[in-house]
């Protein structure tokens, strides 16, 4: 299994945003995809001229700038072949600046969830705190510490840079790949349960 955790070109409804990427081998050679969105969130409030962001508290993930899961996608098919992907014009990735890169893809999702066929295999989620990535009384790229998440499972050349406890990985970053360790894929389930 890994796990690519990608910017806002995987996430185009948010104007900040990534995915997690996991890939799990299955007993039949295939993978079981599965792409988790998580985008930049504040929690808003009603006051007297209309919304407005709410006010420091006691309560961090009252009022501070979060990372926080909001999707979901089970990869259903993977489409290469520039005349397939140019059949969904209205998307980014049909544009001639892709379709002329030999490595442009596009995932469609599956009808629903390989390990939950009640469920579909896209969709939104709502708030939960388990689906908050921010550590507490850090900024917003500093996460929680999952042992999955950390450096000695990336792929490539990539340090912790967080001060003190939490992980952040610096700089401007489209993906980051994660190589396959204990805990990562029922993580991922149980951010969609």
């Amino acid at each position: 299994m890994w796990i690519r955790i990608c910017g806002q070109a995987c996430a185009p409804l948010l104007l900040m945003g990534g995915c997690l990427h996991l890939a799990k081998p299955t007993q039949r050679g295939a993978c079981t995809n599965l792409f988790l969105f998580f985008g930049w969130f504040r929690q808003a409030e009603l006051g007297p001229n209309g919304y407005r962001f709410a006010r420091k508290s006691d309560d961090f993930f009252r009022y501070a700038n979060l990372q926080v899961i909001y999707g979901y996608l089970q990869i259903g098919e993977i489409v290469t072949d520039p005349k397939e992907i140019a059949k969904y014009h209205w998307h980014p990735h049909a544009s001639q600046k892709y379709l002329e890169n030999h490595a442009n893809t596009l995932y469609l999702p599956a009808e629903y969830l390989s390990w939950d066929p009640q469920r579909t295999g896209y969709g939104t989620l709502d708030y939960r705190p388990d689906r908050v990535l921010t550590m507490e009384n850090k900024g917003r790229a500093t996460w929680k510490e999952k042992p999955f998440l950390m450096p000695e499972h990336v792929y490539g050349n990539r340090k912790n840079s967080a001060k003190g406890a939490g992980i952040y990985y610096a700089g401007v970053w489209q993906e980051l790949v994660f190589v396959e360790s204990d805990g990562l894929f029922e993580w991922a389930k149980s951010i969609i349960d």
